[in-house]
């Protein structure tokens, strides 16, 4: 390879990673950030995604057999787990 093209490859390679050590740096901040704000308890860019306060969407109702059958899924896990403690 012709010494021309060998340092024009070099210069590309060390501009790239000075481009990805710039966007770590970047990154590094935002997380620093992020995580300055958790330790607050203030992180307001935090999306609860269409949530209430106490979990559930707004408006969403589950109607009587829905809940009778997570109901009974629930206490058929409980039983199964109630019976492999026991052995």
């Amino acid at each position: 390879m012709p010494r021309g093209r060998r340092e024009s490859a070099l210069i590309t390679l060390v501009n790239q990673l000075d481009a990805l050590d710039t966007k770590r740096r970047k990154l590094v901040a935002e997380i620093q950030h992020a995580v300055s704000g958790l330790s607050a308890g203030t992180l307001a860019s935090v999306s609860t995604g269409g949530m209430s306060k106490g979990g559930r969407r707004p408006g969403f109702k589950l109607s009587a057999e829905a809940r009778a059958k997570i109901s009974a899924a629930q206490k058929k896990r409980w039983a199964k787990t109630k019976k492999a403690a026991e052995k």
